[in-house]
């Protein structure tokens, strides 16, 4: 980024100051004020005006619905009430929240943005301080609502902060001479091939960073160009590899925790300037492009020479194919859309229709224009309400058509020999010798080698794409990822017997999760002895039963995510105007009440508003849960998020994030989450694993979204699988709770007894209930909820109904056991 693109970022960035709401008629001098000491020269009005009208005034109008004018006595000008406070308004939800930031203070706004510069010695580094640190810097010093202080308090749905960002991103899209402004839609992939085909937790998290990490690589050519504001999604600010960015660029960011979430999704949507022709916007899209094949081909290259090292001369030709292998991966799909291409008219073509039949609540919302009296109308068109959406939407069908056509790499087949495919990866073919006692040979030979604490395990064969996936890890950042941070899924399953018992895995050499059940490895024998002393005894000391075999994954996904980006699920106008305007449209008649009662158009700053609560919720609200979960956070990106827990915790984990979800500083009160758990033994294949974890979640879709699918995976080969709706899921675990300590024999009873009570009529299968939980050794409490449970079963119309009932039942004694036995 040069001085001059960062000099003009500054100057749009802090066209509206801070405390701009708490004094509107103001603010402009103070704007003016605050830059002058951060460029340290003056800022005439006329100047920052010329820098900062158009972006700001683009970025006003794509947020922009019909409104009148002041009026002459000003009673429809919106500003703070007595002291600083506002209503402002949930973007998603439309929950109403009381502000109360204060009056205007100069000198400590002044005192903040000094603070925060002392280091910063160029315009870039000032730039990006501020857009990082600003927010949270105000906050401390003032208070927590000075995030949330509205740009707009007419509509008071979205922060000066989002409207801060979008113009400065507009500005950087609007620096070329010609062309004007385009959407850079970028998309890698497969995201099968880089996560879920996986054997351990491991390679699982290694493949979930490792496309983060990709997809940030693609980022950094616009970073270095136009800055973060140039990305309307996804959020950035606080992403831990941004922040790792930042720091090279030598700016002051907080020390990421070991294993941070970096979950950034495969995708993002970015501003750049199209230029002539396109060639700007294109130039960008291939030096992203470049930057992803270049990182992953350096990665590749380490991997390979680690390799080679430890080979030394044997095998010559081991990795003949992997050239050819690493060059079929990622898939990458990316394309610039000039702005001005994206017209009404064009985007309403794509879906065969004019705009007011394609979109007909952002027409209700223009046709607000035309019913304002003319002496209050304001000097300009209000005809653009809904554009963005528009925009947006045709965007995104572009880019789908662009990844659907794509080519297909096709890799020659082996010559001499059969081929001999990868063990995670199946569609390729393994590196190492053609010969199937030479491959033995290698394979047994690639075991031997280990880098931090990776390694080949024994019977595997793997491509250079899944070598590259396996000892990724050791060569990537190091500030973030450690290689060691999963433990084996043994271990996993007991963690929080383990902690109950005091035995810490770190006291035992070579620790494997295996030993809890008796698995033999001669050469840590003396090792094992000692867990087998310290099991027993905490057997006989806490009465604790023997350690459980079995954890759960969790795979969580937001519903109706394309609804919410779309403004398909947005509040109404009505919900998120001040209230002194709806009053005003409700008395202009039926066009100002059917303007008010469509949803509201979504605009970058209800974009930015989704975004930022999704990197809430992955990033700050899911580790934090999984933490006191006893879990590991596998991936969190945005709405999606795979954890896998002990089954102790794996429903109060799964509700717990149901909550976060549709907190108020997530998504808000309105979205909601779907969620399967496969609860599995420590040995199942994790590919199976995953898969009854996706399945269980498609369930929980298909039975009407914000559900919870469950499916138990026993050992012995019998699964049992249940949907339920979050309402049910805390009743579930209080019986789990209750069937820690009590008897779960009467579940089993009902289980046998249910092929004949099945055949009977309602009111017999709920007598025989009864009667087995009157003979049950259980108390009253855990009768009642057992006996919430039929009621559920009974209110959710599955059959057969006995079947129902005993399989929920069994499945709350399997999660408070964790064993077969």
């Amino acid at each position: 980024m040069n001085n001059d693109m960062a000099r003009n970022l500054l100057t749009v960035f802090l066209h509206d100051p801070p405390d701009k709401a708490l004094d509107i008629r103001g603010h402009e001098r103070r704007a003016r004020r605050y830059l002058s000491i951060i460029l340290d020269e003056d800022i005439g009005r006329q100047e920052a005006k010329s820098l900062a009208q158009l972006p700001d005034q683009l970025a006003a109008i794509i947020e922009r619905v019909p409104m009148p004018t002041p009026g002459a006595d000003y009673s429809r000008a919106i500003g703070p009430q007595e002291g600083g406070c506002f209503t402002i308004n949930h973007p998603l939800s439309a929950a109403k929240r009381e502000l109360n930031a204060g009056l205007v203070d100069e000198n400590r706004i002044i005192d903040v943005l000094q603070n925060l510069l002392t280091k910063a010695n160029t315009l870039e580094k000032r730039f990006l301080t501020l857009w990082r640190h600003l927010p949270d810097a105000v906050a401390k010093t003032f208070n927590d609502d000075w995030r949330h202080l509205p740009a707009d308090t007419r509509l008071p749905d979205h922060t000066l902060w989002h409207h801060l960002d979008i113009a400065t991103g507009i500005s950087a899209a609007l620096s070329k001479p010609t062309g004007g402004m385009a959407f850079l839609s970028f998309s890698i992939g497969p995201v099968q091939s880089f996560i879920a085909a996986a054997r351990s937790l491991r390679d699982l998290w290694s493949g979930s960073f490792l496309l983060s990490w990709l997809a940030f690589q693609a980022m950094i050519p616009i970073l270095e160009t136009y800055g973060p504001t140039a990305f309307v999604f996804p959020s950035l600010r606080g992403n831990a590899l941004l922040d790792l960015w930042l720091k090279k660029k030598q700016v002051d960011v907080p020390a990421p925790d070991q294993g941070a979430v970096t979950g950034l999704p495969n995708r993002f949507l970015a501003l750049v300037p199209y230029g002539r022709d396109g060639e700007t916007g294109q130039e960008m899209g291939k030096c992203c492009e470049q930057a992803v094949r270049d990182a992953w081909t350096c990665l590749a290259k380490k991997v390979r020479v680690f390799l080679h090292e430890k080979l030394g001369n044997a095998f010559p030709g081991w990795d003949e194919r992997w050239s050819e292998q690493i060059a079929t991966l990622p898939e990458i799909s990316w394309i610039v859309v000039p702005e001005r291409a994206l017209s009404d008219a064009e985007c309403a073509s794509l879906v065969g229709e004019n705009f007011n039949a394609a979109w007909p609540e952002s027409a209700a919302i223009r046709a607000m224009a035309q019913a304002l009296p003319a002496q209050d109308r304001p000097g300009y068109a209000q005809d653009q309400a809904g554009r963005w959406q528009a925009q947006i939407e045709t965007v995104a069908r572009v880019a789908e058509a662009a990844r659907l056509c794509r080519p297909v790499p096709v890799i020659p087949p082996r010559a001499g020999g059969h081929p001999l495919k990868c063990t995670i990866l199946g569609t390729f073919d393994q590196m190492g010798p053609a010969d199937l006692g030479e491959s033995a040979d290698f394979w047994q030979k690639m075991t031997t080698f280990e880098k931090a604490g990776v390694r080949v395990r024994e019977g595997e064969r793997l491509c250079a794409i899944s070598l590259v996936r396996r000892f990724a890890a050791p060569f990537l950042p190091d500030e973030i990822l450690r290689a060691d941070r999963f433990a084996d899924t043994a271990t996993l399953a007991a963690r929080i017997w383990l902690d109950r018992a005091n035995i810490k895995p770190d006291e035992f050499l070579n620790w494997n999760g295996q030993w809890l059940h008796g698995e033999q490895t001669p050469e840590e024998e003396v090792e094992q002895k000692k867990l087998r002393r310290r099991v027993a005894a905490a057997g006989k000391t806490a009465n604790m039963p023997e350690p459980p075999s079995y954890y759960a994954i969790l795979l969580a996904d937001g519903d109706n995510m394309g609804d919410w980006l779309a403004g398909r699920k947005a509040p109404t106008l009505r919900e998120v105007m001040h209230q002194t305007l709806v009053a005003y449209y409700d008395d202009l008649g039926n066009a100002g009440r059917a303007g008010l009662d469509a949803r509201r158009p979504v605009g970058p700053g209800l974009h930015a508003a989704i975004s930022a609560a999704l990197h809430h919720f992955a990033t700050i609200r899911v580790p934090d849960i999984v933490e006191r979960a006893h879990g590991d956070l596998v991936y969190a990106g945005g709405d999606d998020v795979l954890v896998l827990v002990p089954v102790e915790t794996a429903l109060t984990c799964a509700i717990a994030l149901r909550e976060a979800f549709s907190e108020d500083t997530c998504m808000g009160s309105k979205a909601s989450l779907s969620m399967g758990i496969a609860v599995v033994h420590y040995k199942e294949d994790l590919r199976a694993a995953l898969d009854a974890a996706r399945n269980a979640e498609k369930r929980a879709k298909a039975a009407g979204r914000n559900r919870l699918g469950l499916q138990i995976m026993r050992r012995s080969g019998e699964h049992a699988g249940s949907t339920m709706p979050w309402e049910f899921v805390g009743h579930l675990d209080a019986l789990r709770q209750a069937l820690v300590t009590e008897s779960d024999r009467w579940a089993y009873r009902l289980r046998a007894e249910a092929p004949i009570l099945d055949g009977l009529v309602r009111d017999a299968i709920k007598a025989e209930f009864c009667r087995l939980l009157a003979r049950a050794e259980i108390s009253p409490a855990t009768r009642k909820t057992a006996n919430a449970l039929f009621d559920y079963a009974e209110a959710s119309g599955e059959k057969p109904l006995a079947k129902t009932v005993a399989i929920l039942a069994q499945s709350a004694s399997f999660l408070a056991r964790g064993h077969d036995r």
